[in-house]
């Protein structure tokens, strides 16, 4: 029967049939996109990937004080990440310490977007 149509009818239906298909493979496919970008997402997961890890930072914008800087981390592969950073101790805000561009600082956790840091000590550091 299909092929006893004229040429054009039988051109417009096999693009109405792609079409169709078009759309129902796009219609299945994004929402199997969007569940394994959230589960690949590294925004949702903890920032070290193992407790005794230290996630080493640096500094790009001073940090003084109670105030915020920026921090640069430093991520295998050479991949940078710039986060916005306070210090950490309660003592070194109040004492208005200030880390300033290129100091290396470790990561010790992250609260509402913002990463808590301390100077690092890479004398100390356990091998």
């Amino acid at each position: 029967m299909f092929l006893t149509w004229p040429w054009w009818v039988q051109v417009l239906a096999i693009l109405a049939v792609l079409f169709v298909l078009i759309i129902l493979i796009n219609v299945l496919l994004i929402p199997f996109g969007i569940i394994v970008n959230r589960l690949t997402s590294n925004r949702e997961k903890s920032l070290a990937t193992h407790p005794d890890d230290d996630l080493i930072g640096r500094v790009t914008v001073p940090i003084e004080g109670d105030q915020k800087g920026q921090v640069s981390l430093l991520i295998p592969g050479g991949t940078v990440n710039l986060r916005s950073a306070k210090l950490y101790r309660e003592e070194e805000r109040a004492a208005n310490l200030r880390l300033e561009k290129g100091t290396l600082v470790v990561i010790v956790e992250e609260k509402d977007g913002v990463l808590y840091v301390i100077k690092a000590d890479l004398q100390n550091k356990e091998a």
